[in-house]
This record gives C-alpha cells, structure tokens and sequence, in this order.
C-alpha cells in the first residue's frame, strides 16, 4: 500500500482496472505519528467484498457503521491481525 501525501481528489473518480489502493493523510503524517501507526495504515487493505459487505450491514440490515465494521472485523480476525503484526 502506498500512502500519499498529495490528495487531490480529482484524480480518483476515474478508477483504472488495475488501479493501487492508496491511503491518504496529511502532508507530515509520517512525521508526525509514530512509525508503527504508519506502518499498520500501509498494510490496511479493504477490498470491494469487505466493502460491498459493510455497506449492506448499514444499509440493509441496518446496523450502525461502528457494529458493521465491528462485525466484519470480528469475521476476518486474522487478517485484521496481519495488519496489526510487530514488525
């Protein structure tokens, strides 16, 4: 995962079919948080099923977006941990 420091939001409308999931902060993000809250946010992937399920707990089930997100973490809890592994 790449983090970008340069959000222009312009640029992802227009999503290409092979197109890298990005993460954007703030400009001195990565001097300003520790290195391991960096390094969580660049291995954090969310692909279009755990998406596509979420939004149907919110918006179909009607669970709030915290309980979806709970539930969804919950369900994938190791990949949940990969993300939260010491390097």
């Amino acid at each position: 995962m790449e983090i970008n420091n340069n959000y222009e939001p312009k640029h992802d409308w227009n999503v290409a079919e092979n197109a890298q999931p990005r993460t954007y902060v703030f400009q001195d993000f990565e001097r300003k948080f520790p290195p391991r809250t960096v390094a969580v946010l660049k291995r954090l992937y969310l692909g279009l099923d755990a998406v596509t399920e979420m939004d149907y707990q919110v918006n179909v089930a009607r669970m709030t977006p915290k309980e979806a997100a709970i539930a969804w973490m919950s369900q994938n809890s190791k990949q949940v941990e990969s993300w939260m592994a010491q390097e």
